[in-house]
């Protein structure tokens, strides 16, 4: 009878010093893998180094007890996002207080509409199909339009976004609905206008001047000709030479254009 206890209280005590090895040996790694605030710190200022986020100086990073807060100002939305994806890419687990902003510009907000316009009408995606147009008020960039394709919206997007001195971005630009009528009147409209011999030197403008917007069937001309006559003869040829329901013409004549 005391041998059989004495048995059990050995393997009482065998399996409690097993048990004990184990939370010692857990516990070890955790703190193996644990590192310092100030290590964590170092860490993170030498990634956003790397990725030439720190170039002026102006990010401060604090860490407390795996809290990362970022203070201080990046340049625009695109470059305040690269700074997170850094700080993620350094340990998944930390937890971020994104606290930067966007640092202003010497320059009016419609210097920075037209910075935008630019970038976006020099997208690759940017073509003939599509409208879009900029505009920031204090810093708060607007974009209105319409887009002929939905993956056409985040590139746009990201054009506000880079630009520098924008705060935050509004999206109301359009996405047109699909339809395979619409796209035979798409290219229609632009071959009859960019195939007459009269509008040969807009078909080599690479800012492509004259945009056909199509929706349920009717075309909107958009853009900007160098002359009344060429506003007028763009409508006709569409008129004639495309299925269009109907047609709303409007183009600007530039500047300076000959208005008869």
């Amino acid at each position: 009878m005391n041998t059989s206890r004495n048995q059990l209280w050995r393997k009482q005590v065998i399996s409690l010093i097993i048990a004990v090895a184990l939370v010692v040996f857990t516990a070890g790694n955790l703190l193996a893998g644990t590192i310092s605030d100030q290590a964590m710190q170092a860490k993170i200022t030498d990634q956003l180094q790397n990725e030439g986020l720190l170039k002026n100086n102006n990010i401060n990073i604090s860490v407390n007890d795996q809290l990362v807060t970022l203070t201080g100002s990046v340049a625009s939305l695109s470059e305040r996002k690269m700074v997170r994806d850094a700080v993620n890419s350094v340990d998944k687990n930390l937890m971020l207080e994104d606290d930067l902003t966007i640092a202003d510009r010497k320059i009016s907000d419609s210097q920075i509409a037209e910075e935008i316009q630019q970038a976006i009408q020099g997208n690759t995606f940017y073509s003939m199909y599509d409208w879009i147009t900029a505009s920031v008020v204090d810093g708060v960039a607007t974009l209105k339009g319409y887009a002929h394709e939905p993956y056409l919206m985040q590139p746009f997007i990201h054009q506000a976004e880079k630009t520098p001195g924008v705060k935050k971005v509004v999206n109301d630009v359009k996405v047109l609905p699909a339809s395979i009528f619409d796209d035979e009147i798409r290219h229609q409209a632009a071959d009859a206008v960019y195939e007459d011999p009269s509008f040969e030197p807009y078909a080599y403008d690479s800012d492509v001047p004259i945009h056909f917007i199509v929706n349920n069937g009717t075309v909107w001309l958009m853009g900007t000709v160098t002359s009344q006559i060429d506003k007028i003869r763009a409508e006709n040829l569409v008129m004639m030479h495309s299925e269009a329901m109907g047609i709303k013409n409007e183009l600007k004549v530039a500047s300076g254009g000959a208005t008869s």
